[in-house]
């Protein structure tokens, strides 16, 4: 493929990564095969940098994905998507599960940081998975651990930190959620 061609969808590429902020913890199955559409105010693609920026009023979708945003920021390096940044006040995600249910989420700023394989979630995060939720200032999601840390930024303002929470929801007879 010319370099050309190959730096013009090198965006998009990225662009997927941001279904992995909800695939990657829940996702329907066959969502991330599905076309990405991006529909912004502004886009500047820089094919020297491997930075696109959709910027005003950002909706993406991919399936039964949709992230809404005022900004999303993705950055390529040799060819390969090395960071997602969502952000809004707030930007919000939503999917349907396998299961006809709904993940959603919303924080101030979502990250996807492959060179850590982390999806981090800042600025009044919260996320419903499976009926259940867990909010804090940060939801730090390890995808090769699959492990979930919930916390509050400290040192950021004189404010106290923001507590934690955590809402599991209890199992039917027949092991679901609900």
């Amino acid at each position: 493929m010319p370099a050309d061609r190959r730096n013009a969808i090198l965006p998009m590429l990225a662009l997927s990564l941001a279904s992995s902020l909800v695939p990657s913890l829940a996702a329907r199955t066959g969502d991330g095969d599905l076309p990405i559409t991006v529909d912004a105010d502004n886009v500047e693609v820089n094919h020297t940098t491997g930075i696109g920026v959709y910027e005003g009023d950002v909706i993406i979708r991919q399936g039964t994905l949709e992230i809404h945003a005022q900004r999303a920021e993705f950055r390529v390096v040799d060819g390969s998507p090395e960071t997602v940044i969502i952000q809004g006040a707030p930007a919000t995600f939503q999917q349907e599960e396998d299961d006809g249910s709904l993940s959603e989420g919303r924080a101030a700023r979502m990250e996807y940081l492959s060179d850590e394989s982390r999806i981090r979630l800042t600025g009044g995060a919260w996320v419903r998975l499976a009926g259940s939720e867990l909010a804090g200032d940060v939801v730090d999601y390890d995808l090769e651990a699959a492990v979930a840390r919930v916390g509050s930024e400290t040192g950021t303002t004189d404010a106290p930190p923001q507590r934690v929470r955590v809402v599991i929801e209890p199992r039917s007879d027949d092991g679901d959620a609900g």
